[in-house]
Protein backbone atom coordinates (compact mmCIF):
# COMPACT_ATOMS: atom_id res chain seq x y z
CA UNK A 1 0.00 0.00 0.00
CA UNK A 2 1.75 3.43 -0.99
CA UNK A 3 0.79 6.18 0.60
CA UNK A 4 0.18 9.07 -1.51
CA UNK A 5 -1.92 12.51 -1.28
CA UNK A 6 -3.40 14.14 -3.97
CA UNK A 7 -1.52 17.69 -3.15
CA UNK A 8 -0.70 20.86 -3.74
CA UNK A 9 1.64 23.58 -2.32
CA UNK A 10 -0.63 25.68 0.67
CA UNK A 11 1.14 28.53 0.00
CA UNK A 12 1.96 30.13 -3.45
CA UNK A 13 4.70 28.52 -5.09
CA UNK A 14 7.60 30.52 -5.43
CA UNK A 15 11.17 30.52 -7.40
CA UNK A 16 12.91 31.18 -4.17
CA UNK A 17 11.56 31.59 -0.66
CA UNK A 18 12.48 34.59 1.47
CA UNK A 19 15.54 33.63 3.46
CA UNK A 20 14.88 33.46 7.53
CA UNK A 21 16.03 35.81 9.64
CA UNK A 22 18.56 34.20 11.44
CA UNK A 23 18.74 36.81 14.22
CA UNK A 24 14.98 35.54 15.26
CA UNK A 25 14.24 32.05 16.29
CA UNK A 26 12.43 30.77 12.50
CA UNK A 27 12.83 26.56 13.84
CA UNK A 28 9.83 26.89 16.04
CA UNK A 29 7.74 27.85 12.83
CA UNK A 30 8.31 24.24 11.11
CA UNK A 31 7.39 22.64 14.76
CA UNK A 32 4.54 21.34 16.60
CA UNK A 33 4.17 18.86 19.37
CA UNK A 34 2.73 15.95 17.11
CA UNK A 35 5.74 16.50 14.96
CA UNK A 36 8.16 15.00 18.11
CA UNK A 37 8.46 11.28 18.69
CA UNK A 38 9.46 9.83 21.85
CA UNK A 39 9.83 6.68 20.78
CA UNK A 40 10.78 6.09 17.19
CA UNK A 41 10.06 1.83 17.28
CA UNK A 42 12.68 1.05 14.88
CA UNK A 43 16.13 -0.77 14.98
CA UNK A 44 17.42 -0.49 11.74
CA UNK A 45 18.51 2.86 9.21
CA UNK A 46 15.73 1.25 6.59
CA UNK A 47 12.77 1.15 9.07
CA UNK A 48 13.75 4.52 11.04
CA UNK A 49 13.48 5.94 7.70
CA UNK A 50 10.23 4.48 6.78
CA UNK A 51 8.52 5.74 10.02
CA UNK A 52 9.67 9.23 9.70
CA UNK A 53 8.47 9.55 5.97
CA UNK A 54 5.11 7.89 7.16
CA UNK A 55 5.33 10.43 10.58
CA UNK A 56 5.65 13.19 8.00
CA UNK A 57 3.16 11.66 5.68
CA UNK A 58 1.02 12.27 8.57
CA UNK A 59 1.58 15.66 9.17
CA UNK A 60 -0.47 16.44 6.00
CA UNK A 61 3.06 17.76 4.86
CA UNK A 62 4.04 15.29 2.25
CA UNK A 63 2.61 14.22 -1.03
CA UNK A 64 3.74 10.86 -1.29
CA UNK A 65 5.25 8.93 2.04
CA UNK A 66 6.79 6.57 -0.39
CA UNK A 67 9.02 9.41 -2.59
CA UNK A 68 10.16 10.48 0.35
CA UNK A 69 11.19 7.24 1.41
CA UNK A 70 13.32 6.58 -1.18
CA UNK A 71 14.80 9.84 -1.47
CA UNK A 72 15.55 9.83 1.98
CA UNK A 73 17.48 6.43 1.42
CA UNK A 74 19.20 7.60 -2.05
CA UNK A 75 20.42 10.43 0.55
CA UNK A 76 21.97 7.90 3.03
CA UNK A 77 23.41 5.76 0.08
CA UNK A 78 25.36 8.93 -1.16
CA UNK A 79 26.87 9.76 2.16
CA UNK A 80 25.36 9.25 5.82
CA UNK A 81 23.88 12.08 7.66
CA UNK A 82 24.86 10.87 11.55
CA UNK A 83 27.01 13.25 13.33
CA UNK A 84 28.82 13.20 16.17
CA UNK A 85 26.71 13.11 19.54
CA UNK A 86 24.41 10.69 18.82
CA UNK A 87 22.20 13.22 16.29
CA UNK A 88 21.67 12.42 12.78
CA UNK A 89 19.61 14.56 10.26
CA UNK A 90 18.60 13.01 7.61
CA UNK A 91 17.03 15.14 4.70
CA UNK A 92 16.11 14.46 1.24
CA UNK A 93 18.43 16.68 -1.66
CA UNK A 94 15.28 17.56 -3.18
CA UNK A 95 13.44 20.42 -1.91
CA UNK A 96 9.98 21.03 -3.54
CA UNK A 97 6.84 22.34 -3.36
CA UNK A 98 5.78 19.08 -5.23
CA UNK A 99 6.54 16.62 -2.81
CA UNK A 100 6.31 18.76 0.64
CA UNK A 101 3.59 21.41 1.03
CA UNK A 102 5.12 23.38 3.14
CA UNK A 103 7.88 23.78 5.84
CA UNK A 104 8.28 21.30 8.96
CA UNK A 105 10.89 19.37 10.90
CA UNK A 106 10.24 16.06 12.12
CA UNK A 107 12.24 15.42 15.91
CA UNK A 108 12.16 11.76 17.05
CA UNK A 109 14.05 9.41 19.18
CA UNK A 110 15.56 5.96 19.66
CA UNK A 111 16.18 5.18 23.31
CA UNK A 112 20.06 3.56 23.65
CA UNK A 113 20.34 4.64 20.21
CA UNK A 114 21.06 2.17 16.80
CA UNK A 115 24.16 2.06 14.42
CA UNK A 116 23.43 5.01 11.79
CA UNK A 117 26.50 6.16 10.07
CA UNK A 118 27.61 8.79 12.48
CA UNK A 119 31.00 9.82 12.21
CA UNK A 120 32.44 9.09 15.48
CA UNK A 121 30.92 5.27 14.75
CA UNK A 122 28.91 5.90 18.27
CA UNK A 123 25.06 4.75 17.84
CA UNK A 124 22.48 7.45 17.00
CA UNK A 125 19.24 8.46 19.18
CA UNK A 126 18.36 11.55 18.07
CA UNK A 127 16.85 12.09 14.79
CA UNK A 128 15.70 15.81 13.35
CA UNK A 129 14.27 15.52 9.69
CA UNK A 130 13.83 18.97 8.18
CA UNK A 131 11.13 18.81 4.71
CA UNK A 132 11.65 22.70 3.28
CA UNK A 133 9.85 23.40 -0.12
CA UNK A 134 13.19 25.51 -0.78
CA UNK A 135 17.13 24.08 -1.08
CA UNK A 136 18.19 27.75 0.67
CA UNK A 137 15.77 27.32 3.81
CA UNK A 138 16.94 23.99 4.05
CA UNK A 139 20.30 24.92 4.40
CA UNK A 140 19.42 27.71 7.19
CA UNK A 141 17.33 24.76 8.80
CA UNK A 142 20.07 22.28 8.63
CA UNK A 143 22.84 24.80 10.14
CA UNK A 144 20.42 26.17 12.96
CA UNK A 145 19.79 22.71 14.08
CA UNK A 146 23.72 21.76 13.87
CA UNK A 147 24.58 24.89 15.72
CA UNK A 148 22.12 24.35 18.25
CA UNK A 149 22.99 20.99 18.95
CA UNK A 150 26.55 22.11 18.91
CA UNK A 151 26.19 25.12 21.60
CA UNK A 152 23.37 24.46 23.26
CA UNK A 153 22.22 21.75 25.83
CA UNK A 154 19.30 20.78 23.26
CA UNK A 155 20.38 16.96 22.69
CA UNK A 156 20.75 16.38 26.19
CA UNK A 157 17.48 17.88 27.28
CA UNK A 158 15.85 16.45 24.29
CA UNK A 159 17.02 13.05 25.70
CA UNK A 160 15.83 12.75 29.01
CA UNK A 161 12.18 14.50 28.10
CA UNK A 162 9.59 12.37 29.49
CA UNK A 163 6.95 13.13 26.77
CA UNK A 164 6.66 14.69 22.91
CA UNK A 165 4.98 17.50 24.23
CA UNK A 166 8.00 18.13 27.01
CA UNK A 167 10.52 17.46 23.83
CA UNK A 168 8.46 20.53 21.53
CA UNK A 169 8.97 22.81 25.08
CA UNK A 170 12.54 22.03 24.90
CA UNK A 171 13.21 22.56 21.31
CA UNK A 172 11.18 25.96 21.61
CA UNK A 173 13.43 27.04 24.96
CA UNK A 174 16.59 26.44 23.26
CA UNK A 175 15.93 27.74 20.31
CA UNK A 176 15.35 30.81 21.73
CA UNK A 177 18.25 30.24 24.02
CA UNK A 178 20.57 30.02 20.92
CA UNK A 179 19.54 32.78 19.42
CA UNK A 180 20.01 35.77 22.67
CA UNK A 181 23.06 33.96 23.67
CA UNK A 182 24.87 32.56 20.28
CA UNK A 183 23.61 34.84 17.34
CA UNK A 184 25.70 38.13 16.19
CA UNK A 185 23.38 40.75 17.46
CA UNK A 186 21.83 43.15 14.33
CA UNK A 187 24.01 46.60 14.33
Amino acid sequence: WVQHHECAPKKQAHKKQQAPDRHKPFLTNFVEPSFFIDYIPAKSKAKILKYLADKAFDTGGVCDSAELFSLLQEREELCPTGLEKGVAIPHTRIHSEYLFVENFIIIGRIPGGVPFGAVDGKKTDLFFMPCTMDDQLHLYTITRIALMIQKTDLADRLREAASSEEMYDIFVEEEKHFVENFVEKKK
